[in-house]
């Protein structure tokens, strides 16, 4: 029974945490680092799209990171929805749950 219980709590950890990396970090420098965070809202999502390029088109973006700052799981969602690692620029789209706001750190990485 103990270790029923132990699995559903993180089941439920694993659940509520959105953070997501895409790409590989190791060996890559941080070159954008960014809190991205809307307030509660009443009745309605928020969504906001996010974008970023290297200042260089020659250099390409190796990882990219979305970290939830919110552990209680009322956070939204982010996905990229174009670019990305391999890619000069990335675009993420945050979207709020109902009636909530989000907060999220948004890193990119590239290749020294």
């Amino acid at each position: 029974m103990k270790i029923f219980i132990i699995f559903c709590m993180v089941v439920v950890c694993q659940v509520s945490c959105t953070d997501l990396q895409y790409g590989s970090c190791h060996r890559a420098e941080l070159q954008y680092n960014r809190d991205i965070k809307d307030d509660f809202t009443f009745m309605k999502t928020i969504e906001e799209i996010h974008s970023y390029c290297t200042c260089d088109p020659r250099q390409v973006i190796k990882c990219v990171t979305v970290e939830d700052n919110w552990t209680d799981g009322t956070n939204g969602m982010a996905s990229i929805i174009s670019g990305g690692p391999d890619y000069n620029c990335v675009t993420v789209k945050f979207q709020s749950q109902f009636g909530r706001g989000y907060n999220f750190n948004l890193k990119v990485y590239v290749k020294p």
